[in-house]
Parts: C-alpha cells; structure tokens; sequence
C-alpha cells in the first residue's frame, strides 16, 4: 500500500477514469475509482494522465478530472510532442521533469501500453496509429526505475490474442530497462537490505 503523500502517473492514449458499468469495474474505470476514493482525498494524492490521445478521450472525462485536486494531463500531441519540437524537449525528458514535480512523494507508475504506436506495439487492445514510440517507452521506465520515489510500475492492456511476438519482446524490453534503471538508484544495496 502506498503511503500519505502520494502520487499516480498514467501513461496511457486514454484516461480510463469511465463510471462502472452495472456497478462494475472495468478496464476503463480504475482512476474514477481512485480519484472518487476516500483514499486519494485524505492521503493527500496527486494524478497526472502522460500521453493522453486528445481524439480518444472525452471532454467529460476531462471535466471530471480537472474537478479533482492535484490533477495533470499532459496531451500527447498538444503537449508532448509540442514542447519536443519547439523547446528540444524529448518526451522521455518531459516525463523525468512529471516525476521529479511529485516530490518526495511515493508513485505508481501505470504504463498502458496502447500510449505506443501501433507500429511498435500491436498487440494490445486498442491499437492506435499515433503514439509513443517503443525507444520512447523504454527510455521512460528507465527513467522510472531510476526515481528513489517510484515505488510500484505495472503494464497493462497487453493483448497477446491481437499479435505476441513483437509486443511481448516490446514489453520485455520495456521492463528491462526499468529495472537497470531501479539498479542504477544510488545506495541501490542499502535499499535493497532495508526491504529484506
């Protein structure tokens, strides 16, 4: 469990912040539910979506958001790619600043794996033709892994039914390096012992 103080990046095309269907969860409704938590009021949470996709995220879903405290979406193109073109800025960079701005606060990093292109990364359950590129990706868990303060980083959306093969030698990349990134942390032995 994450403690007081702490902060949530989404790297995802979508915000996945969908009421429940039926009063069920669902794939698209896991950030509704912890901005709507009892949790993220009294913890003093921060949310930031990374990479959203404008044309598949709703403005109500954005309303929503906003109408939460410590929230931040930063727009793949509007944003991201913007700032890349007119500042020198790579996404990978503007993704360690996203991190470095939580603070000392703990993070989970979410890596929905449909924010990378369709060409890098097909086989996941909304493929898009836009998006992050697999070199990007892997630069951002590396960055993660670095981060003292990242404490938990999953992938989600994985569709090995759609195509295996590129996509899980993409993901294992991805995960390799946040890990050499989580080994590259300075003091990474004493951490390591004070978990044992």
């Amino acid at each position: 469990r994450i403690a007081n103080n702490f902060g949530v990046i989404n790297i995802d095309a979508h915000f996945d912040v969908r009421p429940k269907k039926n009063n069920l969860e669902h794939s698209g409704s896991p950030f509704r539910m912890l901005l709507e938590s009892d949790y993220y009021r009294t913890n003093n949470g921060y949310f930031t979506e990374f990479a959203s996709q404008g044309h598949q995220c709703s403005a109500a879903h954005y309303a929503f958001i906003k109408s939460h405290k410590n929230t931040n979406v930063y727009w793949l193109d509007a944003v991201l790619r913007r700032n890349e073109k007119l500042n020198a800025q790579s996404i990978p960079l503007q993704f360690q600043h996203c991190v470095q701005d939580m603070g000392r606060r703990q993070i989970f990093v979410s890596f929905d794996v449909d924010a990378i292109r369709q060409s890098d990364c097909p086989g996941v359950s909304c493929p898009s033709p836009i998006g992050l590129t697999a070199d990007e990706a892997a630069a951002m868990c590396f960055i993660a892994g670095q981060q003292p303060n990242v404490a938990i980083m999953d992938m989600s959306e994985f569709n090995p039914n759609a195509e295996s093969y590129r996509t899980g030698k993409c993901l294992s990349w991805m995960f390799y390096n946040f890990v050499l990134g989580v080994a590259s942390r300075k003091k990474h032995t004493q951490y390591l012992q004070s978990r044992l």
